[in-house]
């Protein structure tokens, strides 16, 4: 027996009613459901970041893997083609070095005004990724802008100086490139005071030997300046002057990018620590990774005035247990600050290059399931290296085959959170639905029809509990009123005596 409460009285001893259930059960299961969600979706959460930061490490493996067999294709080129006796072709990066050394012999002899170039790596790996273009195409015509190859190499250029790339197909001598290259107008401009170099023997093609060069102007000055600057703050606190770091250039480069393209002044996409590992830098965890910010300031000294005279900028500055700094500028004249400025500031620590999440203290199934498959594989023994075989390639599938095995692994467990997330929404529903209250036709056992509204009554359960099968009844009142309604095997008792208890759900 369970108990309800008169809705309406019908008359002739039928009533509506609605059934009185002890909820406290599903009211119990429902909070503690309510909070796993909230749990998991934290939880689903970080897994998804991590799943994303394995996906990019995924994606650097396998660029590295690209390069490998790329320069080992280039080796091979060099090492099995035999090249005319009257050209000394033995070595790729040789035949480069001298088309430098001529280029500014060519800029020396000028009266251009131009100034010997230094030579850039970036560059250099521009020019050497357009020559491999030209060799596979057999186009000299490039789809990709040569600041974009710039970029991607890793070149910071200024902004106001486009990069640009030169190009002496079929010239038979380094000499003889150089002087094509001269009668380009960028080649002796002053505009430029960097270049990189290329040589490529290319029989494939029908120039056979492919020359070229690449030019640009870096963002140097003011990120120099700037380090400068810094190193002479922490000098004035007898702190360690700070290396400059290739990969945290480009943790502070991207960074900048990302501020000035959306007008932000902070960081909402990452955090330090995980820009800096994305970038390839090894982050001593035990020291972390701290950045500062400038926006507006016309110089380096002008950057520092203002970092000094803030707390956490000035204690990422002097740091004691920093040792790298990442640097990098960017002029934007038609952004509302024009000047921006970032530095990153860490220490280099040691392991793999894996990006996970810095939330080492709190669960995340997706990169402890990572971090078994990595283990799995650092015991396996990396294949010997036979002969022509780049040197590199078993180190670099491997970090592939690490970084691929993390991913996945992390990409299951997610599939199993958003599993166990589907199926306890479901379960939630369901006690939802059930916490609903629950309206129906009842006859009195008895009759009574003086039974008013709000009035508690007991039910007797036709077979001892709810059946919630109906049955579509009609029926004549003894007003003449025909009343068409759904019937349950549930019928009320008037209280004439202990109260019943309250019906439960079976869920």
């Amino acid at each position: 027996m369970g108990q309800a409460t008169i809705l309406q009285n019908i008359g002739d001893g039928l009533y509506r009613i609605r059934l009185d259930f002890d909820l406290s059960r599903i009211e119990a299961e429902l909070e503690r459901l309510e909070e796993q969600e909230q749990q998991s979706a934290e939880l689903l959460l970080d897994a998804l970041e991590t799943v994303a930061e394995l996906r990019s490490a995924k994606d650097a493996a396998q660029i590295g893997v690209n390069a490998v067999i790329e320069q080992w294709k280039q080796n091979l080129i060099t090492a099995e083609n035999e090249v005319p006796a009257d050209i000394e072709h033995e070595v790729s990066f040789e035949q480069a070095d001298d088309l430098f050394d001529a280029l500014n012999d060519e800029r020396s002899d000028s009266d251009s005004g131009a100034t010997a170039l230094t030579r850039s790596t970036a560059l250099d790996m521009a020019a050497r990724d357009y020559l491999a273009s030209v060799a596979a195409t057999g186009r000299l015509d490039d789809p990709k802008s040569p600041g974009a190859r710039a970029k991607q190499n890793g070149y910071s250029a200024d902004d106001e100086v486009a990069v640009v790339c030169l190009c002496a197909p079929g010239a038979d001598s380094a000499i003889s490139a150089a002087a094509k290259l001269a009668d380009k107008p960028a080649a002796l401009s002053p505009d430029y005071e960097q270049a990189g170099a290329a040589y490529l023997y290319a029989p494939t093609t029908s120039w056979t030997y492919l020359w070229c060069v690449t030019l640009g102007k870096p963002e140097k000055e003011h990120s120099e300046n700037l380090l400068d600057a810094i190193n002479a703050e922490r000098e004035a606190e007898d702190l360690d002057e700070l290396e400059r770091n290739d990969a945290l250039d480009v943790a502070a480069r991207r960074l900048i990018e990302v501020l000035a393209a959306t007008g932000r002044t902070e960081d909402l996409t990452s955090d330090p620590e995980s820009r800096a590992e994305l970038a390839g830098f090894n982050v001593d965890t035990s020291v972390g990774v701290e950045y500062a910010l400038g926006f507006g300031q016309t110089d380096a000294e002008s950057v520092i005035s203002t970092w000094m005279a803030r707390a956490k900028e000035s204690g990422a500055l002097l740091g004691a247990d920093y040792k790298k700094c990442g640097i990098s500028y960017i002029h934007r004249p038609t952004s509302g600050y024009r000047h921006y400025w970032c530095a990153f500031f860490s220490a280099p620590g040691s392991g793999l290059d894996i990006d996970w999440p810095d939330d080492e203290d709190e669960d995340n199934p997706a990169r402890e399931a990572a971090e078994e498959s990595t283990d799995e594989l650092d015991r396996i023994e990396l294949p010997k290296t036979e002969t022509y075989q780049p040197k590199k390639l078993p180190e670099a599938v491997a970090d592939f085959a690490q970084a691929v095995a993390a991913y996945l692994a992390a990409d299951a467990e997610v599939a199993r959170l958003q599993v166990e997330q589907a199926e306890r929404r479901r379960r939630i529903t369901k006690l939802n639905e059930a916490s609903q209250p629950l309206d129906i036709y009842a006859w009195c056992c008895q009759y009574v029809v003086d039974l008013q509204p709000g009035e508690k009554v007991q039910t007797a359960e036709v077979p001892g509990y709810l059946n919630r099968r109906t049955t579509s009844r009609t029926t004549t009142l003894s007003d003449g009123r025909v009343i068409h309604y759904e019937e349950w095997d549930v019928n009320i008792i008037p209280n004439i005596g202990s109260q019943a208890g309250q019906l439960v759900h079976a869920i």
